[in-house]
């Protein structure tokens, strides 16, 4: 009895020495934020996991003051406390963080979970924010090398969310309401319903991107059918505008008039999302239907055309996308143009979208 009495108070450090102990090693719990983040990072990219932001931070000395002073908190060393380096991952969908949280169990060495905030352990009357919460050491083939040898003893909490749960969570944050049996029915009854849209949000997203994919594959499977006859949308736009770059060579004849040209001559660019949206607002003012029609109406590539566009710009130097100078074509060669008006409430600058308007009115 008296051995293990001796052993409880070598292992028993009071809250003051693990704080003396952590502002010893904050540099290297800021490391290991660092490092597991910009890991976590290549890792999505490897698997084509599109996200948002990937956030890190090792906790303040301040902060863990406040969480070891907690009411019925009781720590007896550094190493019990696993969240003082933390990384967050904020994907757009869900089935990218279920994707991701495979990476972390493949990658890394699993210390702890933590699946309170996890859709299966709420009940149908509960709210709450849904977030994946792993605790990780480096894996052990990992933790031999160099760069991570000197925190390779040391414990990351990851959390993996959707860009919804993480307004969910900071927006809910602001109500404050730490326990659910102290909250006002009506109050939780409302939060319950706001939870669900969010949550029904989250499954919604995944559906358009879903359905927006088959869009393009099936635009693509018809283009190489030679069949135009799909409807315009802002995916099947690019579809067209793709189709008109490759064809007409447009990056190679931008660049012999002399424009800057934008990096994207890569035969699956899908174009930049203000010039797609500016297409789609003219079909519909001309009432374009079909790819078929839209692609007539932008023509062939024409050089004095554009070199005239290019002279219109005070230095003689502008820099241009392949699919901004689709658009040029079409404003020149549909019947309803639109207006300065139109293009400065689509994000055009006055003195860019004057110009532009008055080369192609002018060249009718």
């Amino acid at each position: 009895m008296l051995h293990q009495d001796i052993i409880f108070r070598i292992r028993s450090v009071t809250p003051e020495q693990i704080v003396e102990n952590y502002s010893s090693r904050y540099s290297a719990y800021e490391a290991l934020s660092q490092r597991t983040a910009s890991l976590l990072g290549a890792l999505a990219k490897s698997s084509s996991i599109s996200f948002h932001v990937i956030e890190h931070r090792a906790k303040t000395v301040d902060s863990l003051i406040e969480k070891i002073r907690r009411p019925g908190k009781s720590y007896s060393s550094l190493e019990e406390i696993t969240d003082l380096s933390g990384v967050r991952v904020i994907c757009y969908y869900q089935d990218d963080c279920e994707e991701m949280s495979q990476i972390i169990e493949r990658e890394f060495l699993i210390v702890g979970k933590e699946d309170s905030h996890s859709a299966k352990h709420l009940s149908e009357d509960r709210f709450g924010y849904l977030s994946l919460h792993r605790i990780v050491k480096p894996a052990r083939v990992r933790a031999n090398l160099i760069e991570w040898s000197d925190v390779a003893d040391l414990c990351c909490e990851i959390q993996v969310r959707t860009v919804i749960q993480h307004a969910w969570a900071a927006v809910s944050h602001q109500v404050q309401y730490k326990i659910e049996s102290k909250i006002p029915s009506l109050i939780k009854r409302r939060l319950n319903r706001i939870s669900g849209l969010f949550e029904m949000a989250d499954e919604q997203f995944v559906q358009v991107r879903d359905e927006r994919a088959k869009i393009l594959s099936d635009s693509k499977d018809l283009v190489k059918k030679d069949d135009l006859s799909f409807a315009i949308s802002p995916s099947s736009v690019q579809i067209v505008l793709n189709k008109w770059s490759n064809d007409n060579e447009a990056p190679k004849k931008i660049k012999s008039i002399g424009f800057i040209i934008f990096d994207d001559s890569d035969p699956d660019f899908e174009g930049d999302g203000e010039v797609i949206s500016s297409i789609v607002d003219i079909c519909q003012e001309n009432s374009i239907e079909q790819a078929r029609e839209l692609l007539n109406i932008a023509g062939s590539f024409d050089r004095e055309y554009m070199k005239r566009q290019l002279s219109s710009h005070p230095s003689k130097s502008w820099s241009i996308s392949t699919s901004f100078s689709f658009l040029l074509h079409i404003i020149r060669n549909v019947e309803r143009k639109p207006t300065l008006s139109d293009l400065v409430g689509q994000g055009w600058g006055e003195d860019i979208a004057e110009r532009v308007l008055e080369v192609a009115e002018n060249d009718d």
